[in-house]
């Protein structure tokens, strides 16, 4: 068994001290921002989506009332009462235009579309004509209409003649705003961080780099399960995020669904920061340990010496040719290393 020399073993138990006091506070430090970090991009995720709904929220009553007021429209009840579809499809343009929605249809008692205008045509009448049966059918005042990459939030009010008992139903009116970039660049201003809109496997529209989307959509697709309602971190292709969902629309076929997502890049920059701070003090705590026990035997043998030249002890040739030499420094050792006489007696010990 090897034996190592007591100044060797002092020397590695030191180094051992040191080590584990400075790593043990270290990775106190480290953990305790980590969570602090954690709790801190938790409550900002969390923030953004109150934020979101909140926007969400005025957003809605406002087109509500939008279409509240057109279905009230004298003008527009009268157009009902012809039950021409080629009039009411003519007629109905300026009250699209005044409305300024990005669709609009009008529909019999039966739901037999009469009319029907976009901003941007591709939105069959017949899937039109399906959307509004399916909302109808469900009571719903404002529903979500989604086709070949489109997706519309749509608000419906019955339109009718007079009031109480002899009250008519003359049809019913629809308009739709549509969700694009814009609107979630929008949404993206409001909430503070990035957003992502999707309804069931296909990504809607977002305020993600072009790499992200094409992730998100991949993730989607796969229904990846860093998407779950549980997990609070996603991974794409040049970030990680943090996010929350919100479902807007859980009803089907076309369930919509908002995630607000944080990018992590500034957080795992500061922790990358971090974790090279604590290993260079942590590598300079043990080099000062290391250093400083190594100086102690050098500077108690030189309290020593000085004690004995204040004492006038210290023996050498010559030393009364050096006795007058050597005076005016007696005073001062005395004075600087008194502190250190008490070791006196360690230093002319050996330590093996």
């Amino acid at each position: 068994m090897t034996h190592f020399r007591l100044r060797t073993q002092l020397f590695l138990a030191t180094l051992l001290t040191i080590f584990g006091l400075t790593g043990g506070l270290l990775f106190i430090i480290r953990h305790t921002v980590s969570v602090e970090t954690e709790r801190q991009v938790r409550d900002g995720t969390d923030e953004s989506v109150r934020a979101f709904e909140s926007v969400q929220r005025q957003r809605e009553r406002q087109l509500s009332r939008t279409a509240a007021m057109l279905a009230d429209l004298p003008t527009l009840k009268a157009l009902m009462t012809t039950q021409h579809a080629l009039t009411i499809q003519d007629a109905s343009t300026s009250l699209w235009k005044l409305g300024g929605s990005d669709l609009f249809v009008l529909a019999m008692p039966n739901r037999q579309i009469v009319a029907l205008h976009m901003t941007k045509s591709g939105l069959p009448a017949e899937t039109a004509e399906r959307d509004l049966k399916r909302s109808i059918e469900q009571g719903e005042d404002t529903s979500w209409w989604y086709d070949n990459g489109r997706l519309y939030e749509v608000f419906l009010r019955s339109i009718t003649a007079g009031t109480g008992a002899t009250s008519q139903e003359l049809g019913f009116l629809a308009i739709g705003y549509q969700v694009d970039s814009s609107v979630a660049a929008q949404l993206a201003i409001v909430a503070g961080n990035q957003i992502a809109l999707a309804t069931g496997n296909d990504l809607i529209a977002s305020t993600l780099p072009a790499k992200d989307e094409a992730a998100m959509q991949r993730k989607l697709s796969q229904n990846d399960p860093q998407l779950d309602s549980g997990s609070r971190e996603v991974t794409l292709d040049t970030d990680g995020y943090a996010f929350s969902s919100v479902l807007l629309h859980g009803a089907l076929p076309s369930p919509v669904r908002c995630y607000v997502m944080m990018p992590l890049g500034p957080v795992n920059s500061f922790m990358r920061r971090l974790n090279h701070t604590i290993f260079i003090l942590g590598v300079s705590a043990i080099i000062f340990g290391a250093v400083l026990f190594g100086l102690l035997p050098r500077l108690r043998k030189c309290a020593a010496n000085c004690w004995r030249l204040s004492s006038g002890r210290l023996k050498r040739r010559g030393s009364r040719r050096w006795a007058g030499r050597l005076a005016p420094f007696r005073t001062t050792c005395g004075t600087t290393w008194r502190p250190w006489w008490p070791m006196r007696n360690f230093s002319t010990r050996r330590m093996n």
